[in-house]
């Protein structure tokens, strides 16, 4: 058990009795100073840290001094002073100490909440550390206040120390009851009139009422956490115009078993204010006519504290940081003049604009830095733009060559800055060795090397090898894009397929006929050339790509298996066809992020012709329209993902001589991991027209809208949950086409990327109009699974 260390001093009665006797000032001379008891610490450390010196004259209070300088070390639990002998020229001095015991290990016991880890590195304890009471007292604590903030409330800590294995060492163990999670049941509110008790606990972000339905709900009470909730109460009701409202007090009390919690927060609310008079002064750039407008606020506006900010930062400042001046200083002053009203004044301070003297890339470790420098939107010698500068960010993260890209700001003197971006290279090389089943074409493998950031030079290299019951498919492509360092794309790529029904002894084993989804046996051998622009107009967020691509597809005849399908394809039962097509895709890709993006949109409108005055026995028009957009939803972890497609096929020539690809047809259902567009819900490629055998024709039209809320649980690997619902066909023609003959669906997913893997997924769909395409209705309890891999939607 531990005591209460002291000090002692011994007065040296000799000392004065000596001094006294002599009529001298009371001083003494030491002659000598000898240490004992010390076990670790050195006797000549011990003497300097006394102040004591051996030949000098001292007076009483030096003594009290050196006791007072010893214990300040923190090494002993008791100290002495006293005269080994004397004489009337001087003392024999001892420093008598007795040290506190060194720590030998840490145990502890009883903790299932918190890692082991964790409370070594709050605790900070070490082999050969100093174990005074008053370190365990502190550890004892520190331990306490972790349970404390994950809401064990009741944990009990009890220390206790045992023999180490060296001499004057000690052990010390914790013994830890956690307890039971004590839980807010009530968060209550007085004073509040004009807001009510749920929305206001609606704004408590860190501190929720527990409940058992509320399974995902996270809340830890704390103090810290408390005042933060309480903070945002009072933005809250300053953005509802209470300009006055504060929180007064707030109350703990517990139920008896000290289980449950009930708070109560005391809350002044105040008079609801609008704003009066609206002026500006100091701007010298802008009219003031002119910066009132954007400002948007007129009197008579109920006052908004919250949107205030936002303006003048995003309509005030934003126009001035564009045009260099990036220590603009735009100062809200509020004047009450009433009980409800509230005059606003903008000050403005606008110094002078600055320009950019250098731009620095550093976390580069791959990634060649003219790689990034080609994407900025801002060059030295430029007036500073803040909204450069971001686009900059976003040019550079849309990549995805990066974890993260950091923007700041370096100021160099009154007209110059330096800009740096600091950027965290993720791993963009991936060997690909991945599994996925459908129930159309049972199990697909899939084998290959991507480099998205070939050498880090920002070119793509891929190389993949897809093989499934009835599919095989190498393709080899490489893209430049940014050709000799301009803005244009070059790319070439080839690509070997063949389409079968397989047999009984298939690369992945036995598998029944019924999976197969093609109706004949097909061989393809092609490449294509792509050539890409950036464009400046109708905004510089577009991109425009040509794709001129040529194949050659043989057809075995004695293996055709639906004939009413391959008439249709090919009525004048060619054996080899060729395919000469040039495909434009104009695009428009405005997202923050490219992996987990909140905002902005991807747009693609693709053209493609082939035959016709190229040549070739395949000649048709297809024409391919989809809209991506997301939405944020108050949540950087949450957003809304809307996707649309549209899709229209015809031929050039109707002579039999000339096909339309049994490939080129619009086909739906499943993930889409071979071809055609992902409904989930349904199998892979079954919504649209059918032959009588059960193959799918594919159609000439389709449609189809996707609407998708996806939660972000870990950022690094990316890992987010989802729910979808999404509806969409597919028709034998244009004129069948009918946007209110949709096949529904919904269901939930997951995600994760993986930098050394890639994209793995799981959706779980509930198709709604199963048996109107001859399929079985699935029960809640049996969806269609779906696996998904080196592909999102």
């Amino acid at each position: 058990m531990w005591h209460s260390p002291k000090k002692i001093l011994v007065l040296l009665i000799s000392l004065m009795v000596v001094c006294n006797l002599s009529g001298q000032a009371a001083k003494v001379k030491i002659f000598n100073i000898t240490v004992v008891g010390n076990k670790t610490a050195s006797p000549d450390v011990i003497i300097q840290n006394s102040g004591l010196k051996v030949g000098t004259d001292i007076n009483a209070d030096a003594f009290g001094d050196a006791v007072r300088q010893l214990w300040n070390l923190g090494l002993f639990s008791d100290i002495k002073l006293v005269a080994d002998r004397q004489t009337p020229e001087g003392i024999y001095l001892i420093i008598s100490v007795e040290e506190y015991p060194r720590m030998d290990k840490l145990v502890l016991k009883g903790n299932k909440k918190i890692k082991n880890d964790d409370i070594e590195e709050e605790l900070k304890l070490y082999p050969g550390q100093v174990l005074s009471p008053n370190a365990v007292y502190e550890a004892q604590n520190k331990i306490k206040t972790m349970y404390l903030d994950k809401g064990y409330l009741l944990a009990e800590i009890t220390p206790a120390t045992f023999e180490g294995e060296k001499e004057n060492t000690r052990g010390i163990q914790f013994d830890i009851e956690e307890g039971k999670k004590v839980k807010v049941y009530t968060i209550d509110f007085v004073g509040n009139t004009q807001m009510s008790d749920r929305k206001l606990r609606g704004k408590m972000e860190k501190i929720k009422q527990e409940r058992w339905w509320k399974f995902w709900a996270e809340s830890e009470y704390n103090q810290d956490n408390l005042s933060a909730d309480e903070s945002r109460l009072v933005d809250y009701y300053k953005s509802k115009g209470y300009r006055d409202a504060e929180v007064i007090r707030d109350s703990i009390y517990y139920s008896d078993n000290k289980k449950r919690m009930f708070i109560e927060v005391d809350v002044h609310e105040g008079a609801q204010y609008k704003y009066g008079d609206v002026s500006i002064s100091g701007n010298t750039l802008f009219p003031t006519e002119n910066m009132l407008k954007a400002l948007g606020i007129q009197r008579g506006d109920i006052y908004d504290a919250e949107k205030l900010a936002e303006k003048i930062e995003t309509n005030l400042r934003g126009p001035y940081m564009d045009r260099g001046y990036l220590y603009v200083q735009v100062n809200p002053v509020e004047i009450p003049v009433a009980v409800d009203t509230v005059n606003l004044k903008i000050d403005v301070v606008e110094y002078s604009p600055v320009k950019v003297r250098q731009i620095n890339i550093v976390g580069n470790d791959k990634t060649k830095e003219n790689v990034i420098r080609r994407e900025l939107r801002v060059f030295p010698g430029d007036q500073f733009s803040r909204t450069a500068l971001m686009r900059s960010q976003r040019e550079i993260m849309i990549l995805n060559y990066f974890n993260n890209v950091v923007p700041d700001v370096l100021p160099v003197d009154d007209d110059e800055i330096d800009l740096e971006f600091s950027v965290e290279e993720k791993q963009t090389g991936m060997a690909t060795a991945s599994a996925g089943y459908s129930e159309r074409d049972g199990l697909i493998g899939t084998l290959g090397m991507q480099f998205p950031n070939f050498l880090g030079n920002g070119q793509q290299l891929s190389f993949n090898l897809q093989r499934a019951y009835s599919y095989r498919s190498f393709s080899i492509s490489f893209t430049e894009p940014w050709l000799f360092d301009t803005p244009n794309l070059l790319g070439v790529s080839l690509f070997d397929t063949d389409r079968s029904r397989g047999d009984l002894n298939s690369y992945f084993g036995s598998t029944s006929s019924s999976y197969s989804y093609t109706p004949y046996d097909m061989h393809s051998t092609g490449g294509s050339l792509t050539f890409g622009r950036r464009f400046r107009w109708p905004d510089n967020y577009f991109r425009g790509r040509w794709i001129f691509q040529a194949m050659r597809n043989t057809y075995d005849l004695t293996k055709v298996y639906d004939w009413s399908i391959f008439d249709q394809v090919n009525p004048a039962h060619l054996e080899k066809t060729s395919g000469i097509s040039l495909r434009q895709v104009i695009s428009r890709d405005s997202r923050n992020a490219p992996e987990f993006p909140t905002e902005g949109s991807v747009l693609n409108l693709t053209s493609t012709i082939s035959g016709g005055f190229m040549g070739g026995n395949e000649s048709f028009v297809k024409q391919e329209a989809n809209l991506e957009w997301f939405s944020p939803m108050g949540n950087e972890n949450i957003t809304w993902r809307n996707f649309a497609e549209l899709g229209y096929l015809s031929a050039i020539d109707d002579d039999i001589a000339h096909i339309i690809p049994y490939d080129e047809y619009f086909f739906m259902g499943g993930a889409g991991l071979i071809w055609g567009s992902a409904l989930r819900g349904y199998p892979e490629r079954s919504v649209g027209p059918s032959s009588t055998s059960g193959i799918w024709y594919g159609g000439k039209s389709l449609f189809k809208v996707t609407s998708e809320l996806r939660f972000k649980l870990s950022p690094n690997p990316l890992l987010f949950l989802l729910v979808f619902a999404e509806a969409g066909n597919t028709w034998r023609d244009w004129n069948e086409t009918n946007f209110y003959d949709l096949k529904r669906s919904a269901g939930i997913g997951g995600r994760i990327i993986m930098p050394p893997i890639g994209l793995l997924g799981i959706d779980l769909g509930w198709g709604f109009d199963r048996p109107s395409l001859g399929l079985s209705q699935t029960s809640w309890k049996s969806p269609e699974v779906h696996f998904i891999f080196g592909q999102q939607f």
